[in-house]
């Protein structure tokens, strides 16, 4: 865990600069956000440095961010503040989530990014917690190749 805490400072560089602005976020997952209620309640676990769960907040969705990083909980408040959007956050792993949360009431479950990327083991919930925060839910979860960004913005 010590290697990601260190991303904090660099993660938004690492970034697609279409995902940048939180409103940039949200259109990337247009297709699942249109089809949510208004005041949808949405968990954006392990969630980086907020740009999503921000822009999600942005729309009038109750929010709630996790991550296990205290320094990507502390870079989404202050992304929320800049934004004038309120949302819940929570500094958590996979694991704890179930310990603080309860998944019936979330109508959409996002995991998106190079999240799984930072899991260590299987007890990390993975397999397990991140499936059952989503069970009966719309989830979404992807993967994001951060080496290869890293290496095209190092190399311009």
């Amino acid at each position: 865990m010590a290697g990601y805490a260190a991303l904090t400072e660099v993660y938004e560089w690492l970034m697609p600069d279409a995902k940048l602005p939180p409103a940039g976020s949200v259109a990337a997952f247009a297709d699942v956000v249109q089809s949510l209620p208004p005041n949808a309640r949405v968990l954006d676990c392990s969630r980086g440095t907020g740009q999503l769960a921000v822009g999600l907040a942005g729309l009038g969705l109750d929010v709630v961010a996790s991550d296990a990083s205290s320094g990507m909980v502390r870079r989404t408040r202050e992304l929320a503040e800049e934004h004038h959007v309120s949302l819940r956050t929570l500094q958590a792993r996979w694991s704890e989530l179930l310990r603080h949360l309860d998944p019936s009431t979330f109508d959409l479950v996002m995991c998106v990014g190079n999240s799984l990327t930072h899991a260590e083991g299987a007890s990390d919930g993975v397999g397990r917690d991140v499936r059952v925060a989503a069970a009966g839910r719309t989830s979404r979860a992807d993967l994001a190749d951060v080496g290869a960004r890293a290496r095209q913005r190092l190399s311009a």
